[in-house]
């Protein structure tokens, strides 16, 4: 079984195939994967397996998705296994070495590990004798969320939505931490005289506020959001952020018309060093109104699934709509990288 966890992004490597002798796996983005470990293809399972996946071309472009080997050295077979393949227009990538298989956590198992179009890892379905695998591979494939019809787009703010970072019962345990403590109320960052300080202002914002204190709480975090983010980030922005800023459960309630207006996250000396604001919603089916907006860029609103993040630049100007009914979580990190750091530093005593 993969050492992957839902929301993880799967391992990319180069490896000979049935296609080309350098094929980057990469490349193969865009649809969903059934990324299968086969074990020998040549042999009459292997190819039946083939026949089979072949079978069902329609059924996996119809869900938009594609089964990919990756199987053992073929050998003298290469040839034959290459032009089968060819023909029913399926990919192998050939492990000589089985590094494919331990970069991924699976040696000495057979099974197709699932992944989205953004190449992050769904599920595990294992290759059993006693179980018919293509069925249960396209079983897992329909319980994914349907794509929805292609659109135009004219204008969009420039942020990253991404699925799955936290797992839902970690989103259910930070709102239960938060529930414990009962937070207390959140300012705005303000700036008078080259200082920053904190402001409570009810019509700029109204909020409550739990800080994570535990440090292995803190940890896992850090180790979440540098597995399922920095990726991220780093392919939409060209940014590799290295540093957290603050381990913060927000909760809005509809009771107090919770909002926080349209505003900046880095216009402060004190916080000029934040690059990346990040909202990871914790219970997104449990409230109504609370979304984003950025109204630089539309009238649009904006919300992540439960366990997603919204990302986008510290400099947009943007908005917490009011909730209007029942209690929205977030958690709500800014990420920074060592020159902000080396910034952080310079002006930490300019805060307060």
């Amino acid at each position: 079984m993969t050492h992957l966890a839902v929301g993880d992004h799967a391992p990319t490597f180069t490896c000979p195939s049935s296609v080309n002798s350098e094929f980057a796996f990469d490349t193969v983005a865009g649809r969903r994967n059934a990324l299968c470990f086969a074990g020998d293809l040549s042999s009459s399972e292997g190819i039946g397996l083939i026949d089979a996946v072949a079978r069902l071309r329609d059924r996996l472009r119809a869900l938009f998705s594609r089964v990919i080997f990756v199987a053992a050295d073929p050998g003298d077979h290469i040839d034959d296994l290459s032009a089968r393949l060819g023909e029913a227009k399926l990919v192998a990538f050939w492990d000589r070495d089985g590094s494919v298989a331990r970069l991924y956590g699976v040696e000495g198992w057979r099974g197709s590990v699932l992944l989205d179009e953004n190449l992050r890892f769904v599920a595990a379905v294992p290759l059993d004798s006693g179980s018919d695998h293509l069925d249960n591979v396209l079983a897992a494939l329909q319980r994914l969320p349907a794509q929805p019809p292609p659109r135009t787009i004219q204008r969009q703010a420039p942020v990253l939505i991404v699925p799955s970072v936290f797992a839902p019962e970690f989103c259910r345990a930070l709102i239960d931490r938060f529930e414990v403590d009962g937070g207390r109320p959140s300012g705005h960052m303000d700036q008078k005289e080259g200082r920053t300080f904190t402001v409570l202002d009810p019509w700029v914002k109204t909020r409550r506020d739990v800080t994570i204190d535990d440090e292995t709480v803190r940890a896992e975090i850090v180790d979440i959001i540098g597995r399922r983010l920095r990726p991220e980030v780093r392919k939409a922005f060209a940014s590799n952020f290295t540093r957290i800023e603050r381990f913060v459960i927000a909760r809005y309630d509809a009771e107090t018309r919770g909002h926080f207006s349209a505003h900046r996250d880095n216009t402060t000396t004190g916080t000029a060093h934040r690059k990346f604001a990040v909202t990871i919603n914790l219970n997104a089916e449990g409230y109504e109104g609370g979304d984003l907006r950025f109204p630089e860029y539309g009238r649009d609103s904006y919300r992540a699934p439960t366990g997603g993040a919204v990302v986008f630049a510290c400099g947009l100007m943007h908005e917490a709509l009011p909730v209007t009914s029942g209690r929205r979580y977030a958690f709500l990190p800014f990420l920074y990288d060592e020159a902000g750091w080396r910034l952080r530093q310079v002006t930490r005593s300019q805060i307060g």
